[in-house]
């Protein structure tokens, strides 16, 4: 299952209408028609509101994550990437979207310096 059918899974589970997301979270509707049908994904800010909205984890929306919290491997991980999973997985759902934010500005940062 992609990112689009997820969401929109997710959506009809919680019984949302897309016009009540949109209006959640301000985005239009083709733009968030775009994600149900799997043409882009959401930014992060994006992905931390629906998640909020939705009452589940930011990995479960991305399904990385099944039900029981439980992280999907798609391959191995390194020991420190397991550490790292472990710890995040102690973290309350404000703190670990810092750790997300963190991680995304170290990413950018990285790029900016390799142009």
């Amino acid at each position: 299952m992609n990112f689009g059918e997820r969401l929109k899974q997710i959506r009809l589970e919680k019984g949302y209408t897309q016009k009540d997301i949109i209006n959640k979270i301000n985005i239009s509707q083709n733009g968030y028609s775009s994600w149900e049908l799997g043409k882009t994904e959401p930014n992060l800010t994006s992905l931390k509101k629906l998640s909020n909205i939705f009452h589940i984890s930011v990995d479960y929306l991305l399904g990385m994550e099944n039900e029981e919290g439980l992280i999907i491997m798609q391959n191995e991980l390194s020991e420190d990437e397991n550490y790292l999973i472990d710890l995040i997985r102690q973290l309350e759902m404000k703190d670990k979207s810092t750790i997300y934010e963190l991680a995304e500005l170290m990413v950018q940062a990285k790029k900016n310096k390799t142009k």
